[in-house]
């Protein structure tokens, strides 16, 4: 609803198992810190101490950023990883689209 925080859950289903990005039984992201006041209910995350100025959604994109220049072989290493997990992706919608197995080489 406008107004709230996106809640997303990433999930994988394969014939040999299921793998996603939160617990099995959470549907909704828990907080750390509930307060709940006249005004309404405001919820924190202590997701991170040192960049908690800026916006949740934002703080993996900094340290991935620093990490790069920092570690400059990751790019090449993370590009690499993007692109096969584009390659999935792109594999995944294709079978549901045609409703047929997509094999993939390594």
């Amino acid at each position: 609803p406008p107004g709230r925080a996106l809640i997303e859950r990433h999930e994988f289903i394969a014939r040999r198992g299921t793998a996603c990005d939160m617990v099995v039984d959470t549907q909704v992201p828990a907080h750390s810190v509930y307060s709940f006041t006249e005004g309404g209910d405001v919820a924190f995350t202590d997701g991170d101490m040192e960049l908690f100025d800026h916006p949740y959604d934002q703080i993996d994109f900094i340290r991935s950023a620093f990490s790069v220049i920092t570690t400059p072989p990751l790019a090449s290493e993370w590009r690499e990883q993007h692109q096969r997990l584009t390659g999935l992706l792109g594999a995944a919608y294709l079978s549901n689209k045609e409703r047929r197995k997509i094999h993939l080489s390594n």
